[in-house]
């Protein structure tokens, strides 16, 4: 895996109600998002596993995130806690982004892609030297 995953690269074209029509869950049968968007609460962006993704506030779940929105959709509880609507996902900014992704694409095992709000590039860096990657 060349890139870190985001909900577009995951699902081209569809929508976060298609996504969540398709996904599995004990809340199916539950209408789609509202299409109302709530500010609170927010939730934040991080990598793991070479996706960008954010946890629910809701629930134990977790999706990958839009960097086109800046919405999230929880396709587990299905927002049920905010009458299914969306809420804002809190981003790094463009050239932020890049220079995390350039710092995690150097690890050639992408099950340790990983990148916290609290961690700077510059610790990515550190974190690479000193498990002997570089590039």
């Amino acid at each position: 895996m060349e890139f870190i995953d985001t909900f577009e690269m995951r699902f081209p074209g569809m929508s976060h109600a298609e996504v969540a029509a398709l996904n599995p869950s004990p809340t199916r049968n539950i209408a789609p998002p509202s299409g109302v968007t709530v500010d609170a609460p927010t939730v934040t962006a991080f990598v793991d596993g070479s996706r960008w993704i954010a946890r629910c506030p809701f629930c134990a779940g977790a999706e990958r995130v839009s960097f086109e929105t800046a919405l999230f959709f929880c396709c587990g509880c299905r927002n049920q806690a905010v009458d299914r609507a969306y809420i804002r996902v809190t981003l790094p900014a463009k050239t932020k982004r890049e220079k995390i992704e350039g710092a995690l694409l150097k690890r050639p095992d992408w099950r340790v892609r990983a990148w916290f709000p609290h961690e700077s590039v510059a610790d990515l860096e550190k974190q690479n030297k000193a498990h002997g990657v570089v590039g």
